[in-house]
């Protein structure tokens, strides 16, 4: 078993701050998840953070120099040239089930987790940071939709979260339209909660753990368990999703 105390590797990296656990991805949560070793190590990571009663939250983080725009692009653009039904079936499959383990896990989680992000987010890496607890975002974030050019709306379960918080309505003209939001935008629609400048990213998500960890740890697990969205409906979703995207990729030629 790994030991994610000061933890590096080429995907993310682990410190602890007193009584928060910060991951800091290095790849992009897109790359991050479609990575097999990537994805295990990660999972490893917060189930070490869940079980250790020193750690009371998560700060995760997504630098700039990591957002995967391109990598969406390169991901789709290679279902969609492979030759074959099976290759595309097994690529897509492989997709959504790491997207749904992901996903689910961050749902799950008992501790509070808060997300700081800044400057170019693609719209898809949405689907894991709306599973977490709050979204702190800087003054200069823009979320993109690469996928819209494939005729793919978002990828993961960001649609899942939009339609739970704004309605269909919304998240249909969200997803369709794939006009650029930024920060204003992002906060008007509840897509992030507070904006802050760069500079204040870091300290402000963990200030506003320190909020969650002045109640009792009993409460915060009852309210997540209370609020969060059921795992069987997550599942669901996935199933539908997966079958869908599926079906848009095979339609598909060069």
């Amino acid at each position: 078993m790994k030991n994610f105390k000061n933890f590096k590797s080429e995907a993310f990296s682990c410190e602890f701050a007193k009584n928060t656990a910060i991951l800091t991805l290095k790849k992009d949560a897109f790359e991050v998840n479609f990575e097999t070793s990537s994805m295990h190590s990660f999972l490893e990571c917060l189930n070490k953070i869940e079980m250790d009663k020193n750690v009371k939250g998560v700060l995760l983080l997504d630098p700039p120099a990591y957002h995967g725009v391109e990598n969406i692009k390169a991901f789709l653009e290679l279902l969609r040239s492979t030759k074959g039904s099976y290759q595309k079936e097994k690529g897509v499959t492989r997709f959504g089930n790491s997207s749904k383990r992901l996903t689910l896990t961050f749902n799950e989680f008992s501790k509070p987790i808060v997300v700081g992000i800044e400057g170019q987010v693609p719209i898809d890496s949405f689907g894991y940071f709306m599973a977490c607890d709050n979204i702190i975002a800087t003054s200069d974030l823009s979320i993109e939709f690469p996928g819209l050019e494939f005729g793919i709306i978002p990828t993961g379960a960001v649609t899942f979260f939009l339609n739970k918080e704004i309605g269909p309505r919304k998240t249909l003209d969200i997803c369709l339209s794939g006009n650029k939001i930024d920060a204003k935008k992002a906060k008007k629609i509840g897509i992030v909660s507070q904006i802050v400048k760069n500079n204040l990213l870091r300290q402000t998500c963990l200030d506003k753990l320190q909020v969650y960890y002045s109640h009792p740890e009993q409460a915060v697990i009852m309210s997540k368990q209370l609020i969060k969205a059921r795992s069987f409906d997550l599942e669901r979703f996935f199933e539908r999703s997966t079958r869908l995207m599926w079906n848009a990729v095979l339609n598909q030629t060069n």
